[in-house]
């Protein structure tokens, strides 16, 4: 009976027919939490700490506090907010700019200044790239720090900016770590579900992970080893064809397995070990349908008869098949 269970031996040996690989292969993919998702996209204006600002004082006399002839504007900068959120200027002393708009920092500083020169005029700009970024490294075609200017504040825009990720959007894995909490999502996933496109945050340091699955093809295959999977959710039946099939002198069609040590799909961590009947064709659509995950191992068994003709070669010292001897005699 398919989806039947053998308990005769240490572990469990699950006879799977389609309904039950299409069950198995059914997998939750990593997605980012509401603490992500439900940010929105964070204002341009604001200033952060470790942003770089540029300072442009237009004075109204000829001989200005600052030194400007001509009326020419004094420019300052580039200066660093520092950790505390503060910058320093000539005149103006220490001001607090941490979350505060640049507009409003411009009035704050215009305020100041007019108490020791007539009408000043102040345009206040801040340098790409600078605190106001984000940093990308990894599995990325690029990396570094991303700035987040106007229509790059996504986490999309982010990767597109550094040349994207490598590899099968199902094997990739971003993870965002921001203010200490950590956020996972799949690449195909923010690429196709709505909201898992998160905004992003300055400061925030994203890591591009891609998976190299692998499983272990041992016994009567046509060929033994590892076997990189090609794409998430590679089926058996491809897998196994890729390796060249069963052994066509010992494989037995009957007896193939794929052993497991914890199942991603069901949260088990028992080992467990899927059979499969390959001369039935119902074996050979769940062969079909039963995605392999990394680790696995794939396992053909022999027949009786491969194993009896090697213990008569071994035995007489023959080298041909056993099926072609026709005479133990002279």
């Amino acid at each position: 009976m398919r989806g039947a269970v053998e308990r005769s031996t240490e572990y469990p040996v699950v006879a799977v027919d389609r309904a039950l690989a299409k069950r198995l292969s059914q997998r939750t993919p990593a997605r980012f939490g509401a603490e992500f998702t439900r940010a929105g996209i964070v204002d341009a204006d604001r200033i952060h700490p470790g942003d770089q600002l540029k300072f442009q004082i237009f004075e109204t006399v000829d001989a200005g506090l600052l030194g400007s002839t001509g009326r020419a504007p004094t420019l300052i900068g580039p200066i660093e907010v520092g950790g505390d959120g503060a910058v320093s200027l000539p005149y103006a002393g220490r001001i607090q700019a941490n979350g505060r708009r640049l507009e409003d920092l411009r009035g704050d500083l215009e305020t100041r200044l007019a108490e020791q020169t007539p009408n000043p005029q102040v345009i206040v700009t801040r340098e790409s790239g600078s605190g106001f970024s984000v940093t990308v490294s990894g599995n990325a075609s690029g990396g570094g720090v991303v700035p987040l200017n106007y229509g790059q504040r996504s986490l999309r825009a982010a990767l597109a900016m550094v040349g994207g990720a490598q590899g099968d959007p199902a094997l990739v894995t971003v993870e965002v770590m921001r203010a200490g909490k950590r956020g996972r999502a799949r690449l195909d996933q923010i690429q196709t579900v709505p909201g898992q496109d998160i905004a992003l945050r300055p400061g925030d340091a994203i890591t591009v992970t891609t998976e190299k699955p692998r499983v272990a093809m041992l016994g009567a295959s046509s060929s033994q080893g590892a076997v990189p999977l090609e794409h998430a959710g590679e089926t058996l039946a491809a897998a196994l064809a890729r390796a060249g099939g069963l052994s066509a002198n010992s494989g037995d069609a009957k007896g193939l397995f794929v052993l497991r040590s914890t199942n991603a799909a069901t949260g088990s961590e028992k080992p467990e070990i899927y059979a499969f009947d390959m001369t039935q064709p119902e074996g050979i659509f769940a062969a079909d349908a039963f995605a392999l995950e990394d680790g696995d191992v794939v396992y053909v068994s022999e027949v009786a008869v491969s194993r009896a003709g090697r213990a008569v070669r071994a035995l007489l010292g023959f080298t041909q098949p056993v099926d072609q001897i026709t005479s133990l005699g002279g």
